[in-house]
C-alpha cells in the first residue's frame, strides 16, 4: 500500500505528537515533588546592601577664570603652563609640601628653577586664590 505525500506528513506529526505527550506524562508521573507557596516573606540580612554612608572626597573646583590654581594644582595640571616640564612640576609641588601653601603667585619663583622671566610668562596663567 502507497500513502500520498500528505497522509505520509499527517502521519509522522501525529506520532511525533504522541511521542511528546508520551514523554510529557512520562516525566510528571515520576515526579512527586509539591510545589508549596508560602504568604510570608523572608529577608535575610546577609542579602542587604547598605549604601556607601563615607564622605565624598572633596572637589577642588578651578578658578572661573581658568587660571592654574599653583597651591592645589598637581604635577600633570603644572606641566600644562609652558614652560614647565615634568621635573620643574614635580620641584613645585615638593616645594609646596615643604614649605607650605604659597601666599602669592610671585612666591613661585622661590622654587629653583623658576626665574623672573619664567614667572613673566606664568603670571597672567597661575594665582592662589580660592586656597584652603
Amino acid at each position: 500500500m502507497k500513502l500520498k505525500k500528505v497522509e505520509l506528513a499527517a502521519l509522522i506529526i501525529t506520532a511525533l505528537c504522541v511521542a511528546f505527550t508520551a514523554g510529557i506524562l512520562a516525566g510528571r508521573s515520576g515526579s512527586r515533588n509539591r510545589v508549596v507557596v508560602s504568604d510570608t516573606l523572608t529577608i535575610r540580612p546577609a542579602a542587604v546592601s547598605l549604601p556607601d554612608r563615607s564622605l565624598p572626597e572633596p572637589v577642588e573646583i578651578p578658578p572661573a577664570d581658568g587660571r592654574v590654581n599653583i597651591n592645589l594644582a598637581d604635577v600633570s595640571e603644572l606641566t600644562t603652563l609652558p614652560g614647565i616640564g615634568e621635573a620643574l612640576a614635580r620641584r613645585i609641588v615638593e616645594y609646596r609640601q615643604t614649605h607650605g601653601d604659597f601666599s602669592r603667585a610671585s612666591d613661585l619663583m622661590d622654587v629653583s628653577g623658576i626665574g623672573p622671566v619664567t614667572y613673566e610668562g606664568l603670571k597672567d596663567l597661575i594665582t592662589t586664590e580660592g586656597s584652603p
